[in-house]
């Protein structure tokens, strides 16, 4: 299949389907890792908050790697995210509830039944801005 790169390689890890890219596996956590960056390095330089649609297109590729069993740091038999918060994009309760428009009091209920992935750091809960922002985006497609 020709692009305006040129040549994409058939791989079973990557196929286009119409108008669709489907991404397994490695492909999808290297995605993961290459849109976290382009964000990181958007909100880093241009002061720019990402894209509510691309935020969740990174949390859906999480949720692909995740599911096939990829850590960030790429090893197939380890499915915990490193502990390195620079890694995760992270909000607390606080920021999760004003993105939200909720109570604290719900972020943290939908917090602690799974509902948006995080985990809690002592008495604060730390929950992944990609999910946060997934899951509005849930609610407002709803």
């Amino acid at each position: 299949m020709n692009s305006v790169w040129g040549e994409i390689p058939a791989s079973p890890d990557v196929q286009v389907l119409g108008d669709a890219v489907v991404l397994r596996g490695a492909a999808a956590l290297e995605a993961f890792r290459l849109v976290r960056q382009g964000i990181q390095y958007q909100e880093r330089t241009d002061h720019i908050s990402a894209n509510p649609r691309v935020l969740g297109v990174l949390a859906a590729l999480k949720v692909a790697a995740e599911r096939a069993g990829m850590s960030a740091s790429g090893h197939a038999d380890v499915r915990k995210e490193p502990d390195s918060p620079s890694l995760v994009m992270q909000l607390g309760i606080t920021a999760a509830a004003h993105e939200l428009n909720m109570t604290e009091r719900h972020v943290r209920r939908l917090a602690r039944d799974g509902v948006i992935a995080g985990r809690k750091v002592g008495q604060s809960w730390q929950l992944d801005r990609a999910a946060v922002l997934a899951h509005r985006l849930e609610r407002e497609s709803a």
